[in-house]
């Protein structure tokens, strides 16, 4: 059974920097979101950008995830998932629905950082108090920290 670390938090957690991180730290690919919000100004690895014509056309029963934030749609499919262990950026909706999948087995890190001074009012406006229970809450500190806690959560994934 393939493994998904599913990876929550508000705007400028270190959802992304995590992902980032578990793909060269630990060889662990990211599953891209497709979306149909427009690109921000810097790279996002995680995301292929399409219209909502063809966003349109993806066949809801091939989506293991999918969430509408603000006015822009998100999902990963399930020929997203081409590896063994790999990463997700996602929302709690789309974390909800990713559970519910019973072909994977998920393991969802729920990141937490109360510094977030470089997140538009507009993004930390759109962020809800995020409920849940995860399989782990990161306080994100320190990047030197975050790398410290996922290392050790890769170490118990694949060492079981």
């Amino acid at each position: 059974m393939k493994t998904i670390i599913a990876i929550t938090g508000k705007s400028g957690s270190g959802k992304s920097t995590a992902a980032h991180y578990l793909r060269t730290n630990h060889k662990t690919p990211e599953i891209k979101s497709y979306t149909t919000r427009p690109k921000r100004p810097y790279s996002e690895p995680g995301h292929t950008f399409v219209s909502d014509k063809f966003f349109d056309k993806i066949d809801p029963k091939q989506m293991i995830a999918y969430s509408l934030y603000g006015e822009f749609r998100y999902c990963a499919t399930k020929n997203n998932v081409t590896e063994d262990l790999m990463s997700y950026v996602v929302d709690v909706n789309g974390l909800k629905m990713l559970l519910n999948n019973l072909d994977y087995k998920v393991i969802s890190i729920n990141i937490k950082r109360q510094q977030r001074d470089n997140i538009s009012s507009s993004r930390k406006d759109r962020d809800k108090e995020i409920k849940g229970n995860f399989d782990y809450t990161l306080e994100n500190t320190t990047k030197q920290k975050l790398y410290k806690d996922l290392d050790h959560i890769l170490y118990e994934i694949t060492e079981k």
